[in-house]
């Protein structure tokens, strides 16, 4: 009985507070506006409205797209989180919790946990809007051998 208790306890000890709580992986949730697009993150994807299962110790790009709007690229990055305090409850085997959480991954958090993107109309696909053209003056016929408009250069700017 207690081997169980002593085994419990260096399990619970050298788990770290962080790992214990919540584990190496961090869901972030999607949204874009409109929904429909699609996220890549971690060799992972979905489609939007929609969430990620990531690993808390890297930082990520997110590349959003949908097709006829203009892609998007959303920078997740990886913080320390207060749950890494808690082996200072164990202070004696603090420095092994400490280090399996900061080892896992379970001792961060990554920033924004929810992404909301609002999506722009790509100018490929948009319809160019139409212009008006303005009224020409109309032009007086000239003789193409006309030496009318001769005019020589002053030597000054020679």
């Amino acid at each position: 009985m207690t081997t169980r208790i002593a085994a419990a306890a260096l399990a619970l000890v050298t788990a770290g507070c962080a790992s214990i709580v919540q584990g190496p992986y961090q869901r972030v949730s999607f949204e874009t506006q409109p929904s429909g697009a699609t996220v890549r993150a971690a060799m992972q994807s979905c489609t939007t409205p929609c969430s990620l299962r990531l690993k808390r110790n890297q930082n990520l790009d997110a590349d959003v797209r949908k097709p006829g709007y203009d892609p998007e690229v959303v920078y997740i990055r990886y913080e320390l989180d207060p749950w890494i305090l808690g082996n200072v409850v164990f202070l004696p085997f603090m420095g092994v919790g400490g280090i399996v959480d900061i080892v896992t991954g379970a001792g961060f958090r990554l920033y924004p946990p929810f992404v909301v993107v609002p999506l722009r109309t790509s100018a490929e696909s948009a319809p160019e809007p139409l212009r008006e053209q303005p009224e020409r003056a109309p032009t007086p016929e000239r003789k193409p051998d006309s030496d009318e408009d001769w005019k020589p250069i002053p030597r000054e700017v020679i």
